[in-house]
């Protein structure tokens, strides 16, 4: 494992210090870097020439974490009436909660540039995966993918009659529907549920839920999406 501090050129006006590191796995560099970002001092000057730098800094006395200056947005940030990532591993269908005693924590993810909804989580089941560092490889999941992906979007309508092949649902009052895809050759059977929701009466966009699933073929994707949509929907009453 290695970590380096390289400076750009102090005479660039927009040079910014750069930390590299190196490791036998992404996790152990980004561990080994973070590591050294905590070391740093809260009134570390990282721009020589930058005479207010100081200033900006101020008051700050809180380490600096991997990630924090392009983080996703989180659901307060949106102004989501829930929130995606919070949805315990309970609520799912029981065939398909994780069973090895890990977190399995959900993923916060920024949404792509070509999607409308506001903020994305991603839940994973998925089968262990084989790392080989020497190689740079990785195996595909061993006994295939669960990725339960929930998604909340401002101006969503939920409705059946904008998404052909839906089937019309209702879930704790609040109307939506169902959806299934096309089987996947990797993912497996797919599907997505869409529920509109309320916060206080009022309108409060849409939340969707997208399934993939090759590891459970024994449980229908819908079945996964139609248990947690309600799940949802229940919630935010």
């Amino acid at each position: 494992m290695a970590v380096q501090e390289n400076l750009t050129k102090a005479d660039s006006p927009k040079s910014l210090p750069t930390l590299e590191t190196t490791g036998t796995t992404c996790e152990l560099a980004a561990k080994a870097a973070e590591s050294v970002l905590r070391a740093i001092p809260p009134n570390h000057d990282t721009r020589p020439n930058d005479k207010d730098g100081q200033t900006r800094r101020a008051g700050r006395n809180t380490p600096i974490v991997l990630g924090d200056l392009d983080r996703p947005p989180t659901w307060k940030d949106v102004g989501a009436p829930y929130d995606p990532c919070g949805i315990p591993w309970t609520d799912f269908a029981q065939e398909v909660r994780p069973t090895d005693g890990k977190p399995h924590a959900p993923r916060l993810k920024r949404p792509d540039a070509d999607v409308k909804w506001q903020i994305e989580c991603v839940y994973d089941n998925s089968g262990p995966i084989t790392v080989a560092p020497k190689a740079g490889t990785s195996s595909n999941p061993e006994g295939g993918y669960f990725l339960a992906t929930v998604v909340w979007q401002r101006d969503g309508t939920a409705d059946p009659a904008k998404n052909q092949g839906s089937q019309a649902k209702t879930w704790a009052g609040r109307s939506g529907y169902l959806k299934p895809a096309p089987d996947d050759p990797r993912l497996g059977q797919g599907c997505m549920a869409a529920v509109r929701l309320t916060a206080g009466g009022n309108p409060a966009g849409a939340t969707a839920i997208f399934i993939s699933n090759s590891r459970f073929p024994q449980k229908q994707a819908c079945d996964v999406a139609d248990q947690l949509a309600g799940a949802i929907a229940t919630k935010t009453q």
